[in-house]
């Protein structure tokens, strides 16, 4: 799934700017451009790099379809650090985490509980639901996903939707 993933960003990514050190700010958007801040570990640009495609593709995602409906009404606990989000915050956190934990297992903690709140959450909308049963299958072959998962499975609810499908409506310049 990282080769894929990895594949996938080498087609679509075509800048990467370097950021100066600093204290984040928020920031819009490139298609195809993603912004990388100083890196400290052996890990952190694959992570990073990984990490600003899912956000990146996410939002793209958001531009082109409802993927959930009256965000902020309710918070949501999220299951790794027990805050109260939003849920365009919990499914962008989510998103993010499952993408990550393809490539670091640790990741993926939380994950398939995410996924149970988000799909059975008010806001949630019926391309929101596939994109969860597409992130569903692909972490569905982790090792850790299904440990976490206690047992129960990770099979997408519903009809299979493949989030790829969606992903054709978005192009990335």
């Amino acid at each position: 799934a990282v080769p894929d993933q990895a594949a996938e960003a080498a087609r679509t990514l075509t800048t990467l700017t370097p950021l100066s050190a600093g204290a984040a700010a928020p920031g819009h958007h490139g298609p195809g451009a993603l912004g990388s801040g100083p890196v400290t570990g052996a890990d952190e640009p694959a992570l990073g790099l990984l990490s600003g495609f899912r956000r990146a593709k996410l939002r793209a995602l958001g531009e082109v379809t409802d993927l959930y409906a009256l965000d902020g009404t309710w918070e949501h606990r999220t299951p790794w650090g027990n805050e109260h989000v939003t849920f365009s915050r919990l499914l962008a956190e989510t998103y993010e985490r499952a993408g990550l934990g393809l490539y670091d297992p640790r990741f993926l903690t939380g994950v398939p509980e995410a996924l149970d709140m988000i799909e059975n959450a008010a806001e949630v909308t019926v391309d929101g639901k596939q994109l969860i049963a597409a992130v569903r299958k692909e972490i569905s072959g982790t090792r850790s996903a299904a440990g976490k998962n206690r047992g129960r499975s990770l099979s997408p609810s519903g009809d299979g939707a493949n989030v790829l499908v969606s992903d054709r409506k978005v192009t990335f310049e």
